[in-house]
């Protein structure tokens, strides 16, 4: 509810503020895709995890720390 919707607000701004491809709009991602999971939305917990992953595959080494947390 109110915190799903704290956290859009807040990847709204992220995305306004910075480039796409930044890691703050990647972890935004992937905590809405958490909370979705949470609440049993598969279908939106997917989109955002995915959206994270793929932003962390253009911006991060493979082997940074980020990288294996968010697979596991």
């Amino acid at each position: 509810g109110e915190a799903l919707r704290y956290l859009r607000q807040g990847l709204e701004i992220l995305e306004k503020m910075l480039p796409s491809d930044h890691p703050d709009v990647m972890l935004a991602h992937n905590n809405i895709g958490v909370v979705y999971q949470a609440i049993g939305d598969n279908r939106k917990a997917l989109m955002h995890l995915r959206r994270s992953l793929e932003i962390m595959g253009r911006t991060l080494p493979s082997d940074h720390p980020k990288v294996g947390s968010i697979h596991h």
